[in-house]
């Protein structure tokens, strides 16, 4: 049946996490795990286990805040809410990344993320991009790497 595939899956993904994490802790490299907010995986014992183990602490953040808008006909350009997840090491970066919606005008308000909107929204939008990078570069630069 299905289920036999997602579990197969499902531990492939938990013992890759756990060798990634594993590594990323070895060498001092930034940690940084994203799913909707919305994903089973966010309550799935061994994840929970995980993020535990190896200190990462949650950030949340909202796609219409980094411009994430509908492309479809009838809702063209209204915002899609779209809330993120993500887990770090870095409660700095997951300071400065938790970036929710700032609220919009009366008539312009969030769009249902649906139909062609959906695959759109696995990608991050030009701007969160720039502001992960801006994020990246801040820590190279900081003389407090360590505790970035």
């Amino acid at each position: 049946g299905k289920m036999l595939p997602n579990f197969v899956l499902l531990r492939q993904l938990l013992r890759s996490l756990r060798l990634l994490l594993q590594h990323c802790s070895k060498v001092g490299a930034l940690i940084f795990i994203e799913w909707p907010a919305s994903c089973t995986l966010w309550k799935h014992s061994e994840v929970k286990k995980l993020l535990k183990q190896y200190g990462l602490c949650i950030t949340r953040f909202d796609g219409c805040a980094f411009g994430l808008t509908s492309i479809a006909p009838d809702t063209l350009g209204r915002p899609i809410k779209k809330p993120w997840q993500g887990a770090t090491n870095s409660p700095t970066f997951a300071r400065l990344l938790e970036v929710k919606c700032q609220g919009h005008p009366s008539n312009c308000k969030h769009t249902p993320c649906q139909g062609v909107d959906t695959k759109r929204t696995e990608g991050y939008t030009p701007a969160l991009a720039q502001h992960v990078h801006k994020l990246l570069a801040l820590r190279h630069a900081s003389t407090y790497y360590v505790s970035f």
